[in-house]
């Protein structure tokens, strides 16, 4: 039958809501969903940015407060001048307020709106122009945070049929492994990696945290009373296009952080025609991944491939995918190795050796995936 393969980011505690045998997940357009997991978002001019690090990249300054980090300020913060409790503003309270807080510096009322949730910080950037001035960096902030959750972070591609104690290199530390063995041990699971997938969290790579604030901002009196200009500001502001920003007409690459190396997009696309940012149809960065962090005992895969692939030279490794110009900033100082025609020729014998000689025609004359951003 062949064992099953799920895509776990172990420190995270989340798996990927794919699972199948690798042979179908590798050539099915699965591993898509891996490329907005780890695409850096580069915001158009207008996007405010912070100054604060992502929560998965400690050695890779992304620019923007994590979703983490927002959360912590909400439950954590103690600002002397904020008095009443968290929860949604009511309408009564915001009026009689109104006044006071007009009188506030803007970098007071900046504090003020770091110590609010989401929703009370989209109420009270409703009160008049100047507080939506303030008060929309952090609508922007808290939509970006969750945008490229795996960055950073380990990923592996794990069979079923693991062995305990079978990890890939490096991928654990000796505390981690004996925590994480104590902690199976507790579930009275067996201590290997299959085990710990069960216990994770499924998460999707398409998910947009704007829902909530359209819907608040729909329901609110003010938004009803406003021009149609002002309207359709708002709605671009708690529901951007997404897809401006993963440019197009920028390179992008992965880049294997743990190990200094990048992979091109034009080196792995059949076609120049086929990439679009990040994404690249048929065959992508996704792909790419998926083929190089498999880890098994096993070695059952049910494909023709008869490379060592189920014992990834990428397993438990930490990736992003960010532009080619942003990564010349991020590694001024850093020695990076192109590995992309290494790749290449990889994923091209894996294809070859599952649909034959003609497979770059076979593969081309598929309908064209969706991407959503």
């Amino acid at each position: 039958m062949g064992q099953g393969w799920m895509i776990l980011a172990l420190r995270l505690k989340e798996v990927l809501n794919v699972r199948g045998k690798l042979g179908e997940i590798l050539f099915d357009g699965s591993a898509r969903s891996l490329v907005m997991l780890l695409a850096q978002p580069v915001p158009p001019p207008g996007y405010i940015q912070s100054t604060a690090m992502h929560s998965n990249t400690e050695n890779l300054e992304c620019g923007y407060l994590s979703i983490n980090t927002v959360r912590e300020r909400e439950h954590n913060s103690d600002k002397q001048f904020i008095g009443q409790k968290k929860g949604r503003m009511q309408d009564d309270r915001r009026l009689n307020n109104r006044d006071a807080f007009s009188g506030l510096p803007a970098e007071l009322l900046d504090l003020v709106f770091n110590d609010l949730s989401i929703e009370d910080v989209l109420t009270l950037s409703l009160v008049s122009r100047y507080f939506w001035g303030v008060g929309e960096k952090h609508i922007q902030t808290y939509i970006l945070s969750p945008l490229a959750p795996w960055a950073g972070e380990a990923i592996v591609c794990v069979g079923d049929d693991i062995e305990q104690g079978d990890y890939p290199p490096g991928m654990l530390t000796a505390k981690e492994e004996n925590d994480l063995h104590e902690y199976l041990r507790n579930k009275n699971l067996p201590t290997n990696l299959s085990s710990f997938v069960d216990l994770c969290a499924w998460i999707r790579g398409d998910v947009s945290p704007s829902t909530a604030l359209l819907g608040q901002l729909r329901e609110s009196e003010q938004y009803h009373s406003m021009s149609d200009s002002d309207r359709s500001q708002l709605r671009n502001a708690v529901w951007p296009d997404l897809s401006q920003l993963y440019p197009y007409d920028q390179p992008w690459i992965l880049r294997n952080l743990t190990i200094k190396a990048y992979v091109r997009s034009e080196a792995i696309a059949l076609e120049p025609a086929h990439i679009h940012g990040p994404n690249i149809d048929f065959i992508g960065f996704g792909e790419v991944i998926l083929s190089r962090t498999c880890w098994s005992t096993d070695s059952s895969i049910s494909m023709a491939y008869e490379g060592n692939i189920h014992r990834g030279i990428w397993a438990g490794h930490c990736f992003d995918i960010t532009t080619l110009g942003r990564h010349r900033q991020d590694a001024i100082c850093d020695e990076w190795e192109d590995v992309s025609e290494e790749v290449a020729k990889e994923i091209a014998g894996i294809w070859e050796s599952e649909y034959g000689s003609n497979w770059r025609d076979t593969i081309s004359q598929r309908k064209h995936p969706r991407y959503y951003y």
